[in-house]
């Protein structure tokens, strides 16, 4: 199986999906030019971003197809159609490096053995998508035919069949390499907060924009994701051009979760660092003030300030 960038750019603006609400149209009109989903790819690999997710929307796939940064990025296609030989044949010839099964079409029963032999066929890492992940995980009796499945992830359980955690269990149980997407909840939960808390569990996470500045912060902080690993221990340093004794004073952070604004979580945060520990210790440090919150909102604050920090260059891994 072909390694996976840490963050992948995801499409649902581009097509103006129905779960952003009012939002859709506007997405819809806005895309259906392709040189502005071009604009915002070229923001994301500029940035160092090099993977894009995609589904079989034909002006979608033309804007792909027609764009001269195409040959720098590794593309993963979502087929909701019945996955013809055309299509498949038409990946593989553009370069194409995986393509995923529908959720809609896995969620009914569909044979993801016939999918992954088809697929095998062209030279494509077959994969499954899924909105029932904890079913999915723990009953689709074929699912070790395909590569991987694409889920949907975040603390604050939207479009999930079970909490974050039951997912991760199932997920680590049954052994299945994983991609985490709708990170970010349909816009209902903050950036890169989402995008932290599905980096602590999953090696991939799918974040999308329709925003060009915004697809540039999503490929920087796919440099970082790594620092949520359970295994990497981070530590604070000093940037030269920070003057770190009033850090704690100037960017006191604010995150907001289900409606509760958390002020002086970065000071916290900011003294433990002094120290090495991984995020789960700083998560287990959190102040015991804050304990009436749901630990997924906490790890999701932490890890955010976490992939914050690191874009600043005031902390880094510590060799162990």
């Amino acid at each position: 199986m072909k390694s996976m960038s840490s963050i992948m750019l995801g499409c649902s603006p581009f097509v103006g999906a129905r779960q952003f609400g009012p939002r859709a149209h506007q997405y819809a009109e806005r895309f259906a030019k392709p040189e502005n989903i071009q604009r915002v790819w070229d923001a994301f690999c500029i940035a160092g971003g090099r993977a894009l997710h995609l589904v079989d929307y034909r002006p979608l796939w033309d804007a792909w197809v027609s764009w001269p940064g195409r040959h720098q990025t590794d593309v993963s296609l979502t087929i909701s159609a019945e996955p013809s030989d055309d299509w498949l044949r038409e990946v593989a010839e553009f370069g194409g490096t995986r393509v995923i099964l529908h959720a809609r079409r896995v969620d009914s029963g569909e044979s993801l053995a016939s999918f992954a032999e088809r697929a095998r066929h062209y030279g494509l890492e077959p994969w499954a998508s899924t909105h029932q992940p904890f079913a999915m995980l723990t009953t689709c009796s074929d699912l070790d035919t395909v590569a991987g499945v694409l889920l949907p992830f975040n603390p604050l359980g939207v479009q999930m069949d079970a909490p974050p955690e039951r997912v991760v269990q199932a997920a680590r149980e049954h052994a299945h390499n994983v991609v985490a997407m709708m990170a970010l909840g349909a816009g209902q939960v903050a950036f890169p907060d989402g995008v932290a808390f599905a980096g602590q569990y999953f090696s991939t996470v799918i974040a999308g924009t329709g925003d060009a500045e915004h697809a540039a912060q999503i490929a920087i902080l796919g440099r970082y994701l790594d620092l949520l690993r359970p295994e990497v221990t981070v530590r604070r340093v000093c940037a030269p051009e920070v003057d770190v004794s009033t850090f704690p004073d100037q960017v006191t952070f604010m995150l907001d979760h289900r409606g509760m604004t958390i002020r002086g979580t970065a000071v916290d945060v900011w003294i433990a660092l002094e120290r090495p520990c991984t995020v789960a210790d700083l998560v287990n440090r959190f102040p015991r003030r804050h304990l009436d919150m749901h630990r997924n909102d906490i790890e999701a604050a932490v890890g955010g300030l976490v992939l914050r920090l690191a874009a600043w260059g005031l902390i880094a891994e510590v060799a162990m």
